[in-house]
């Protein structure tokens, strides 16, 4: 199941640990300043087949999902050119990721398994 797949889940402060009925205390000084807040992205999506079959491995990879691999990677990279030049994040690197993201907030986008983030190398967040 995907924390998106269940709208209850997916807006659910109880049960869903990504929601929060109120700002966390540790982001509450970023919340309340005067100038706009900025954000980083963090884009952990499979590019290659070898990304794609280990977060997914229960999918066919097929010509439409590299299709669609594809023309995500060429959106992402012809809108942010910043993120030819980065390096993989895995779980391991996550930590020290956050620590040097200039943005006040951070978007993390990719996919889960069984409720974990699933990197592109198949490492999960624990």
């Amino acid at each position: 199941m995907s924390l998106g797949s269940e709208t209850k889940h997916a807006t659910d402060t109880k049960t869903n640990p990504f929601v929060f009925a109120t700002a966390p205390a540790s982001i509450q000084k970023d919340v309340g300043l005067a100038e706009p807040p900025s954000s980083s992205v963090l884009f952990a999506l499979p590019q290659t087949d070898q990304e794609y079959e280990k977060v997914f491995p229960d999918n066919v990879l097929n010509g439409s999902r590299r299709s669609e691999m594809a023309a995500v990677g060429a959106i992402v990279t012809s809108s942010l050119p910043a993120v030819k030049k980065s390096k993989p994040v895995t779980s391991a690197s996550l930590g020290a990721w956050l620590d040097q993201a200039p943005g006040h907030f951070v978007v993390i986008l990719g996919h889960n398994r069984d409720g974990y983030f699933v990197f592109p190398d198949e490492s999960l967040t624990r």
